[in-house]
């Protein structure tokens, strides 16, 4: 995250606010998502595990996406 120059107050807001775009219910430890938010005018992915008692996330990784693997709108992977 901070490599990416990605700041806790943007991954946080993305955490809270951000788009829905891949679920993994079967992810161990904890289910996973994809979630696609905005910083300074870019696209970027935040997948984060969710505890399923207690409800903590967990940020697995932060990535801007690339348009080789993702649709013009990062919602959709390439095939």
């Amino acid at each position: 995250m901070f490599q990416r120059g990605v700041g806790i107050s943007e991954v946080t807001r993305i955490v809270r606010e951000g788009e829905v775009i891949e679920e993994y219910p079967d992810d161990e430890p904890w289910p996973e998502v994809v979630l696609l938010g905005e910083v300074a005018n870019l696209a970027l992915h935040v997948v984060v595990g969710r505890e399923p008692v207690t409800l903590r996330c967990v940020t697995i990784t932060v990535y801007w996406p690339d348009l080789d693997r993702w649709d013009e709108r990062f919602r959709h992977r390439r095939r």
